[in-house]
């Protein structure tokens, strides 16, 4: 993560292991290891998330990315990038081949290029 997060000139939290992405104050991108599976998405800062702890979804960001992603409490937007890694081997087939870390690098790049006024108030 820390070599995507160079590479993209941005700052990654090992702690939190999230993103911190310069067009949003609100929200950070992040990749975690949840329900049998790694997901990914936008979750709230833990400000935001303190004064507005209900679910919140940005269908437009979801839309302009054309990806289908749930919503939760913290995750605005989540999708599993791998489920089952358990007992399935995509997952560590695709770290093992480098396809992760452009999975990875693209979401990050379509998030960074969305339009400012999709990113303005979050």
């Amino acid at each position: 993560m820390n070599d995507i997060a160079k590479e993209l000139n941005l700052q990654f939290s090992e702690e939190h292991n999230h993103f911190v992405l310069p067009n949003f104050r609100k929200l950070y991108a992040k990749f975690n290891f949840e329900s049998g599976g790694l997901i990914y998405g936008l979750v709230k800062t833990p400000e935001f998330n303190k004064f507005h702890p209900k679910k919140k979804f940005i269908p437009e960001i979801s839309s302009k990315l054309k990806i289908q992603f749930s919503t939760s409490h913290c995750w605005l937007l989540w999708k599993f990038l791998y489920k089952n890694i358990e007992i399935e081997d995509h997952l560590w087939l695709d770290i093992q081949n480098s396809q992760l870390k452009i999975a990875i690098k693209l979401f990050l790049q379509d998030i960074l290029n969305l339009p400012s006024g999709l990113t303005t108030d979050l």
